[in-house]
């Protein structure tokens, strides 16, 4: 099982009082009890951390590999309102005007640093939530629009980007591509803080996703 960070004794009881103040979205209550996301948080921490279980990503494509032959995977960082739409609609609102999504390994470390405060965005990030899509489709979407961010390559789903939101909801409503939530940060205070890392989650990267991840860490 994976050991939750709070289990170090001595020093820092008031700051495991501050994480216990740091109330979870019902959403998230719900996975955490049902096991699809795992409280990792640290005794030091001022906000809860959860994360989905490890996945293990192929060195040769950098995608999880126990993933169905002609699927792929696209991350996105989103803010608790733009979680909640999605969680009740099974769509993206129409409210963002590049609205990225990123594909694979690099994408997810890419996605992750708005969680850890190595980039910053004004719809205030909490959340990183993984698609697993048809890879048709985000060809399609690659070819429609696209730029490299931080060595990763993103897809502009917004009206000032491809203006591919419209496939990639009806993908969702159709069921051809589903999500779920990898990586949560529920703040409980107002310091930025790196997130703890599952345990053994280098050993299970790529060199390539490992590079990406200590760089993002080490600023």
């Amino acid at each position: 099982a994976v050991v939750n960070g709070g289990g170090v004794g001595g020093g820092g009881g008031s700051k495991r009082s501050k994480v216990k103040r740091a109330k979870l979205m019902p959403h998230e209550d719900a996975l955490v009890r049902s096991g699809q996301l795992v409280d990792i948080t640290h005794a030091r921490s001022s906000a809860r951390w959860l994360s989905a279980p490890p996945e293990y990503y192929s060195v040769t494509d950098g995608l999880p590999i126990d993933l169905p032959a002609g699927y792929t995977v696209v991350y996105r960082p989103m803010g608790d309102r733009e979680c909640q739409y999605l969680l009740t609609h099974k769509a993206l609102p129409a409210t963002q005007p590049y609205q990225a999504i990123i594909e694979g390994e690099t994408g997810r470390i890419y996605a992750e640093k708005y969680l850890r405060g190595h980039k910053s965005v004004d719809t205030s990030p909490t959340t990183v939530v993984e698609f697993t899509t048809p890879k048709e489709l985000v060809d399609v979407l690659f070819k429609m629009q696209h730029k490299v961010e931080d060595g990763a390559l993103s897809m502009g789903l917004g009206h000032k980007a491809g203006k591919g939101l419209p496939l990639f909801n009806e993908s969702l409503q159709q069921g051809q591509t589903t999500f779920r939530l990898v990586l949560v940060k529920r703040p409980g205070g107002t310091r930025s803080e790196e997130a703890p890392l599952v345990p053994s989650l280098k050993k299970q990267l790529s060199d390539e996703g490992r590079r990406l991840l200590l760089s993002s860490i080490d600023g």
